[in-house]
């Protein structure tokens, strides 16, 4: 899945060297809500670990292949109008890159995930 940056924006953007912190805004209109599911939107649980994926190769600055995905826990559902905020934490390994990440909506965890990741060799067309 590539290209959700027309999905949700990341505001208060903080990242240090081994971590970040953002909120998500979602576009309420996107398509992905409207085919999941009709009359009550969510956020899919791929796209959630895609935008996991996709915040951490920014505040990498490469492009990431998920490799191994050892926790991943929905703990709630996310709606156009939710606003999570997004934790993600990790270590570079020789061959890849440890990460461990959290989207929580108020009160509410809404996904706990622990991953490695590696560099990505693909190159985009």
């Amino acid at each position: 899945m590539q290209g959700l940056n027309d999905f949700y924006q990341s505001t208060d953007w903080q990242a240090s060297e081994q971590s970040l912190s953002c909120k998500l805004v979602f576009e309420p209109t996107h398509p992905i809500f409207q085919g999941h599911f009709p009359g009550h939107p969510v956020v899919p649980g791929v796209v959630s670990i895609a935008i996991v994926r996709e915040l951490l190769e920014k505040a990498l600055g490469y492009q990431l292949d998920l490799v191994q995905a050892s926790t991943v826990k929905f703990l709630a559902l996310m709606g156009p109008d939710h606003q999570p905020d997004v934790t993600i934490q990790w270590k570079l390994l020789d061959d890849g890159i440890q990460a461990s990440a959290m989207l929580v909506d108020g009160t509410q965890n809404v996904l706990k995930m622990n991953a490695v990741y590696r560099k990505s060799e693909t190159a985009i067309v």
